[in-house]
């Protein structure tokens, strides 16, 4: 994460006393594991197959797929 942009968003929101998340590769990598430690934030884990205990997390993920890496590209009017 750019640096400026963790100091700006501690300054606003202040450090987390957790992090929720599932146990995917992304979140439970060595790095997450060592800057959370530094940190002195916790880890909660939802449960495997229930994603509606991460509800925010996984709508913003569904919004940002639909409107922004979903799209199509289409080169000609006629083609549809």
């Amino acid at each position: 994460m750019n640096p400026s942009l963790k100091n700006e968003l501690l300054a606003v929101r202040g450090e987390p006393d957790h992090i929720r998340g599932d146990n995917g590769p992304k979140f439970a990598n060595n790095a997450v594991k060592r800057c959370l430690a530094i940190s002195g934030v916790k880890r909660l884990f939802i449960a495997s197959g229930s994603p509606w205990e991460n509800s925010y997390v996984e709508s913003f993920n569904s919004r940002l797929r639909d409107e922004l890496l979903d799209r199509e590209l289409f080169l000609r009017k006629e083609v549809v």
